[in-house]
């Protein structure tokens, strides 16, 4: 290394290496016969060192020597002059000692010109030599005489006095950073603060930060701040004299320089701002000895990592601000996100011609948020819009690391690529958490510690915390706040350009395919310990938590898939059917399923008649959601044989509960008897959830047979059962069910009421296909009471979760909302048609109107009869059935317009 705790003056000789070896060795013999350090560069796998290498030589040393004799030294390909030249120019104010070997022939053009230079200027001379003899004796003499000017001017200068570079400019504005920066400078500002360290992933902008924080809080500090850049230390014995030599500090008592700082600094209110420290960590108690002799003192510090130690306060600088979802929104909304605006800046200033249309802002927060915000990976992205718009650019990011190449040609080498910034970070990890780090990449979402243990490979649960946390300090893990599900525990996880590193480490380890295997066990086994949260517990935070793994469940099911495990694959849709059923997720069901052959036809031999039943309860359930009736009750009647020959009470009533509903659907009368024995095997079970559900159908089903007074009955024996299931969903059920019932009997008023309290619950159970019945419910009650803003408002939200979750039952009430509002505003061609589209999507997948949205069928149909002539409604409702789905919603959103716009 450059620098050891000794405190003797390193001298750097500038040279070309093969052409003067003998020079070489004769100069580092006069510099160590004055006790001094000599900084040579010695390797000889390139003809001159690397910039980055030269330059941390230079930073640690104190005298210049250059010797010359008739090469110009090697220029490398992204430089325009030699190291040899760049060497003297970043030499800057140290003394200069200058040797020119007298040669016999031509010396390269370059070379004179660049002694010519040096011959011109006033402050400096050199002189020449011919052999390495004579040039030891010229740099001894010259060496002497030098140190003998230094310690007279010493003597005469105190050493109070701190000559301080300037803090580096700032140029450009700071996008998105604000609040940060009042933040940091408050908590250096604040009373008895001492240590702030800045910490965050590699390319969120810590060092720009601890700038920006610097020149933000200066004025307070009326004895100086200083920056000092770390990267090019790898010791922490070093970073003492490293500060020393920022400030300035020469002692010729040969006191340490720990000692020498606490003079220098002990009274001073002082600003000491450090940047990289993430490599020398063990100097953080150099910090906080400075820290306690220098009572007046701050220090900022940037580093990927926090230090530890006494006092620290850390505040973790995030990425910024990432587009929510880049396809929705206004562009000028999007424009306005921080991580957008950024890549918008730096792409002007690769393209003067970027062009800001829609889909070229689409894409640029696309891109923003497959990059996280992070403000390096945005940069270097943007610097490829030189060549190619965003648009394309954003088709090509899903290998975004060999994207993320082209860093500007000043930043260190870690920070010209995104690997090698992420790099960077990963060389600092231990052995245990690099092995965790490279696992941790089959996560495709954010996991609890439980998860981050069960894919990675170690047996001792404290050891993987250990390593998760020495992760999450580097910066290359993010820990997020516990949610409500996560029983305390915080969650964590990888940015995606991180991932995509992870990725890379774990196919070379050859560790892939078993850790693939571990992460699908593993929440494969969890979706299916999950499901009773249904049932039991709180409907709400279990959907939140299904809807947290659903990447993980589908990398799951998937991997299951491609290694021909179908039994575990029919497992895993077994134990996502409710909650595909009571999120609105059903349409991924149905690739899950044809996917695996889940069909009245087709089975899977290993395993039971139980798992086979549960299998074939979840795609019929997913195809009653979704309003596919008949093929739904061929698997529901396979499955009410299958499961009741086990004696398992709990899934036949749901088997039973599930076919009743179908059954219902149709206009089949045996749905009242498969609905009461499903109450009766649910009581028997003595399960709530099943019971209430199995009721509130069975009621109307006496509601559709004219038997008001059984589904009354009927009704409050639900009401006991869903008081007892309020945190999950037997409360809001039977709440809907209530509607129904006062609606039918013409109570709008007490049926809204019920409707909007089934609202509430479905909303805090995040159930989102039943709650769309109820908002079909809020908009008819209330066009009844003649509430048309809240009309309008049911219909619109009916109509929005219909869309969502795929529910063409639900799709046929709507269109025939809309048919009703378009009547009322005297529209009746447009209204025709919405009923005649109803019509024609209920008679294709095998739906009859139910109880409520059967009066408002009749209802539309009779005002349609009184207003338009009987050829041209016909003419129209045939129109209307022939329209395909999604032109009748289309239609049905123009009313919907229509009507906003009169109100």
């Amino acid at each position: 290394m450059i620098r050891t705790p000794d405190q003797r003056l390193r001298v750097f000789v500038s040279s070309t290496l093969a052409e003067l070896g003998p020079e070489r060795k004769a100069v580092k013999s006069a510099i160590e016969r004055l006790a001094l350090i000599p900084v040579l560069f010695e390797s000889g796998a390139r003809p001159h060192a690397p910039q980055e290498v030269y330059r941390a030589y230079l930073e640690q040393s104190d005298i210049f020597i250059g010797i010359y004799a008739a090469s110009y030294g090697w220029v490398a390909p992204d430089m325009d002059i030699s190291g040899l030249e760049d060497e003297f120019r970043l030499c800057g104010s140290r003394p200069r000692l200058i040797y020119v070997k007298t040669i016999a022939g031509e010396r390269d053009p370059r070379l004179a010109a660049m002694l010519a230079a040096m011959k011109a200027s006033e402050r400096i001379s050199y002189q020449k030599f011919t052999t390495p003899e004579e040039l030891a004796s010229l740099v001894l003499n010259d060496l002497a005489v030098l140190l003998s000017e230094r310690f007279d001017a010493q003597a005469e200068a105190p050493m109070a006095a701190i000559p301080l570079k300037p803090l580096p400019a700032l140029r450009g504005p700071s996008i998105g950073r604000e609040a940060d920066l009042q933040a940091i400078a408050e908590l250096v500002l604040q009373e008895g603060a001492g240590l702030v360290t800045i910490t965050g992933p590699g390319g969120t902008g810590k060092t720009r930060m601890s700038l920006m924080v610097a020149h933000r809080v200066a004025a307070h500090f009326p004895d100086g701040a200083v920056f000092v850049p770390l990267a090019s230390i790898k010791e922490a014995a070093l970073v003492a004299e490293a500060i020393a030599s920022a400030l300035g500090s020469f002692d010729n008592a040969r006191r340490s320089a720990t000692d020498l700082l606490n003079d220098v600094l002990r009274e001073k209110r002082f600003l000491l701002v450090l940047d990289n420290f993430e490599q020398v960590l063990p100097a953080a108690t150099l910090l906080t000895d400075l820290l306690e002799h220098c009572p007046k003192l701050r220090i900022v510090v940037s580093s990927r990592t926090p230090l530890h130690v006494r006092g620290e306060q850390v505040y973790p600088l995030a990425p910024l601000q990432e587009p929510l979802d880049p396809w929705h929104g206004s562009v000028d909304g999007l424009l306005t996100i921080p991580s957008v605006d950024l890549f918008v800046q730096r792409a002007r200033e690769a393209s003067a011609g970027i062009v800001l249309d829609e889909a070229n802002v689409r894409a640029i927060a696309a891109i923003c948020k497959k990059l996280d915000g992070i403000p390096l990976a945005i940069e270097l992205a943007a610097a490829h819009t030189r060549m190619l718009p965003p648009v394309a650019l954003q088709q090509r990011m899903e290998n975004a690391l060999a994207l993320l190449t082209r860093g500007a040609r000043d930043l260190p080498e870690r920070q010209r690529t995104m690997r090698g910034t992420i790099a960077w970070s990963h060389d600092l990890l231990e052995d245990g958490a690099r092995a965790l780090f490279r696992r941790l990449a089959v996560m495709a979402d954010r996991f609890t510690p439980a998860d981050a243990h069960a894919v990675g490979g170690s047996a001792d649960e404290v050891a993987t915390l250990a390593a998760l946390e020495q992760l999450v300090d580097q910066g290359l893990v993010r820990a997020f706040p516990p949610a409500t599900w996560s029983g305390g525990d915080r969650l964590f996880a990888l940015l995606q350009v991180v991932r995509e590193f992870a990725l890379e480490i774990l196919e070379g380890s050859g560790e892939r395919g078993s850790t693939e295997h571990a992460h699908a066990l593993h929440f494969g086994a969890l979706a299916g310990a999950l499901e009773h949260k249904l049932l039991l517990e709180d409907n709400g935070s279990w959907i939140e938590q299904m809807d947290a793994m659903q990447a993980d469940l589908r990398a799951a099911f998937w991997h299951f898939m491609a290694s021909g495990e179908r039994a575990r694959a029919w497992r895993l849709i077994a134990d996502l059917r409710g909650y595909w059923a009571h999120a609105g997720k059903v349409s991924e069901a149905f690739a899950w399923m044809e996917a695996a052959g889940v069909h009245p036809e087709h089975d899977v031999p290993e395993l039971s008649d139980l798992e086979k039943g549960r299998t074939r309860t979840a795609a019929g359930l997913a195809l009653a959601v979704s309003g596919a009736f008949p093929p739904a009750s061929a698997l529901l009647e396979q499955a009410v044989t299958l499961i009741g020959g086990t004696g398992n009470g709990p899934e036949l009533s749901r088997a039973l509960s599930y076919l009743g509903l179908s059954q219902l659907s149709q206009g089949l009368p045996q749905a009242k008897d498969t609905l009461l024995r499903a109450v009766q095997e649910a009581n028997a079970a003595g399960v709530d959830f099943d019971a209430c559900m199995s009721l509130s159908f069975l009621c109307e089903a006496c509601i559709a047979a004219g038997d008001i007074e059984r589904a009354e009955e009927i009704l409050d024996r639900a009401r006991p059962i869903a008081a007892r299931h309020k945190a999950g969903s037997g409360e809001a059920m039977y709440l809907l069910q209530r509607g129904n019932l006062l609606l039918v009997q013409g109570n709008s008023a007490d049926a809204l009421e019920s409707y909007e309290a089934s609202v509430r619950v479905f909303d805090a159970t995040r159930m989102i296909p039943l709650s769309g019945w109820s908002w079909w419910g809020i908009g008819y009650a209330s066009f009844q009471l003649g509430r048309r803003e809240r009309s309008l408002q049911g219909f619109n939200a009916c109509l929005d979760r219909a869309r969502r979750t795929s529910d063409n039952a639900l799709a046929c009430a709507a269109m025939l909302c809309f048919a009703l509002l378009a009547h009322d505003r005297g529209d009746l061609v447009t209204a025709a048609r919405l009923l005649g589209s109803a019509e024609g999507l209920a008679a294709d997948i095998g739906y009859t109107f139910w109880s409520t949205d059967r009066v408002l069928h009749e209802d539309v149909k009779a005002r349609l009869s009184a207003s338009l002539e009987a050829d041209r409604k016909d003419r129209e409702l045939e129109t209307g059935r022939r329209m395909r789905t999604d032109e009748a919603i289309a239609l049905s959103i123009q009313v919907a317009e229509t009507c906003a716009g009169a109100q």
